[in-house]
């Protein structure tokens, strides 16, 4: 990154932390999380440090919301996805008019000619299930691989990355088969903030 002039640029990670909550009311310096501007996924900022518990009170909060909408972050759960897999169009953290950016080639490769073959997704779990590690198999009724787990919350919710094909499948009522992971029984609901062209055909 360059800049036209000369600035300073201090460490505050000491003073300051990032903090996440479902409402501003105690704290109304947060702004609405940007990816969903209804208030969704609450809202985010940079609080002083002295604020740490309420910190660590909203986050797991936090977590359980965004993972039963199918919204991952951070590094464990992005890591080596491309941008499209993550969904990040769907939140305008991509462009596609703005070229010179690492990564731009592919990625828009992959949205001009539907090359995005997975996705994350939410999952939701028939029974409370503790024991969900990232990695975990997802399989249909006929023990094929569809996905696989990336984060999971509430021990009934989890994130996987799925093939985006058996996703419209299920979707649109082609394939109605069960799905499961370490044996329980779970379900995958196109969340309501997903675009039509998601789940569009191929055809």
């Amino acid at each position: 990154m360059s800049l036209r002039r000369k600035v300073a640029i201090e460490d505050a990670s000491e003073e300051y932390d990032v903090c996440v909550s479902m409402s501003n009311a105690a704290h109304p310096s947060l702004s609405v999380d940007p990816r969903m501007r209804d208030g969704s996924l609450g809202y985010r900022g940079a609080l002083p440090a002295n604020s740490a518990s309420f910190a660590r009170d909203v986050s797991a909060a936090h977590a359980s919301t965004r993972i039963a909408l199918g919204v991952a972050e951070g590094a464990n759960e992005l890591a080596g996805m491309f941008p499209l897999e993550c969904n990040l169009d769907a939140f305008d953290a991509v462009s596609f008019s703005k070229g010179c950016y690492v990564g731009q080639e592919n990625t828009a490769r992959q949205r001009f000619r539907g090359a995005v073959r997975k996705r994350i997704a939410p999952l939701t779990l028939a029974n409370a299930f503790d024991g969900l590690v990232p990695g975990a198999a997802v399989v249909n009724a006929r023990g094929d691989a569809v996905g696989e787990v990336i984060a999971s919350a509430d021990a009934r919710f989890a994130l996987i990355r799925a093939r985006v094909k058996f996703l419209r499948e299920v979707a649109n009522g082609v394939d109605r088969s069960k799905l499961r992971v370490d044996d329980v029984d779970a379900a995958f609901v196109a969340p309501r903030w997903w675009p039509e062209s998601y789940l569009a055909s191929d055809d």
